[in-house]
């Protein structure tokens, strides 16, 4: 069931109220970003005021002073002028250069401070309000912090050379940058219907969400605004009650752990942390019982096997040493391209090399189908990314609720491709499942659903 709760409205966003009964894909809390910074690379493509995203010639303009920020339109720059007037004239005193992301983002917050002071109010419903002063700083964790001082000095450099006298003292510098640092989103816009990760903002209202690698809430964007939206039914809305994921849950405990104190300095103790099976199957081979789909999972960090989930047989000792062997040579390809594949023909690659060893519910190998899949739809090479998203979505299925924002875009581009090799029934069974799950999150109220889910799924199922 959709939600529609009556509650305090943020414009044309209904945010359901404190007491009130929650269903799959109410808004929780909405909010526009306090303060935010737009990555260079795409500071000629997205809008400093409205977030729209232009990547044709001169539809984004640059700022003719600071040619730092750039606009869609005059209204737009007119709109913008206040909040940009002191940061552009510093800019402009400075040579015009470009700073780094994290610096200007610090900087604009440290001039916000200055304007505002810490305590002006962002409302979250009728009964909450939270001020930048409400954050926790950390100031302990990040002096003790010497990776990060090491790293950049907490731009702190950088910030002081483009501030000058307007910087503060240290002390309250690394306070803000605490803030900023613990309690920071990136920040999404539409292009073209995929969702593009085009910088980092701080919301003050959103932020008072806690983590759980099991989360019961999930962010969609809405231009400028973020929205936090229920993930599952309650009878009564406590804040307290619900969470959202600061990362990608679907990856080992001891990844997730490890991010989780190295960037927000705490230790996880949620309920997917304490649960011995949420892992199951996260490392995993296929059983060579003929006509067993049953997996044998792995425990990595000692490399400790169990029997087959379903027949009970061991693997050999060949498959075993194939299998770390592999997958030794897989993390080595991820970590050269940091963490993440970007090119379909490495994510391909790493498939071809995981194909009949690793389970399809593999991370390593169904997170590689699903970036090759990626690349070949946006290539139009249907038939190929068919083959991939078959791999991905059992993967997906297993280690992403329903409605977290996964599974539904996932089986949306399934539906597509299959639609394109000619293969209708089972594209409208994709997309009938899609619509399901996308009318709750983003929502039919969504521009993603409206202007670019729903034009697709009339097209293919006809309604």
């Amino acid at each position: 069931m959709v939600g529609n709760k009556a509650g305090v409205h943020d414009g044309d966003i209904q945010v359901v109220e404190e007491g009130d009964p929650v269903e799959p894909g109410d808004t929780l809390v909405v909010a526009e970003p306090w303060v935010y910074a737009i990555q260079p690379q795409f500071r000629n493509k997205v809008c400093e005021k409205c977030m729209v995203y232009r990547d044709g010639w001169g539809e984004i303009t640059s700022c003719s002073k600071c040619d730092s920020v750039g606009y869609c339109s005059q209204e737009c720059r007119e709109g913008d002028l206040d909040r940009h007037r002191v940061e552009c004239s510093l800019v402009s005193l400075r040579g015009r250069r470009t700073w780094p992301h994290r610096a200007w983002f610090v900087a604009r917050a440290c001039l916000k401070v200055q304007a505002e002071g810490y305590e002006e109010k962002d409302r979250i419903n009728n009964k909450r309000s939270r001020a930048f002063g409400d954050l926790v700083d950390h100031y302990s964790d990040v002096t003790a912090d010497a990776g990060k001082e090491e790293q950049h000095g907490w731009w702190y450099k950088e910030v002081q050379d483009l501030l000058g006298s307007l910087m503060p003292d240290k002390e309250e510098y690394l306070s803000i940058y605490g803030r900023l640092l613990v309690n920071s989103f990136a920040l999404r816009v539409d292009n073209k219907g995929e969702e593009e990760n085009i910088g980092t903002a701080l919301y003050r209202a959103c932020s008072i969400f806690d983590h759980s690698c099991r989360p019961s809430a999930t962010t969609v964007f809405t231009g400028p605004k973020l929205q936090i939206k229920s993930m599952v039914a309650s009878p009564s809305m406590q804040l307290g009650d619900f969470f959202i994921s600061y990362l990608d849950e679907s990856v080992t405990k001891k990844a997730r752990c490890s991010k989780l104190k190295s960037t927000w300095y705490f230790d996880c103790g949620c309920d997917a942390c304490n649960d011995e099976t949420n892992e199951k199957g996260k490392h995993s081979a296929v059983c060579e019982t003929e006509n067993c789909e049953g997996e044998v999972c792995v425990e990595i960090v000692c490399w400790t096997w169990e029997n087959c989930d379903q027949c009970g047989k061991e693997l050999s000792k060949s498959s075993k040493f194939r299998y770390q062997e592999t997958y030794e040579m897989v993390r080595q390809v991820v970590d050269e391209n940091g963490g993440e594949i970007q090119f379909t023909d490495v994510s391909e690659f790493l498939v071809k090399q995981m194909s009949g060893l690793f389970h399809h519910h593999d991370i390593e190998f169904w997170q590689a189908a699903q970036g090759a899949a990626q690349g070949h739809c946006i290539c139009k090479g249907w038939t190929k990314a068919v083959m991939y998203l078959e791999l991905a979505i059992p993967g997906v299925r297993k280690y992403y609720r329903t409605y977290s924002g996964y599974l539904g875009p996932t089986l949306e581009h399934y539906g597509e491709a299959l639609y394109q090799l000619g293969r209708g029934e089972e594209a409208r069974r994709a997309m009938e499942e899609a619509r399901d799950i996308m009318r709750v999150i983003p929502g039919e109220e969504n521009y993603m659903y409206r202007v670019y889910f729903m034009p697709k799924y009339l097209k293919i199922c006809g309604e």
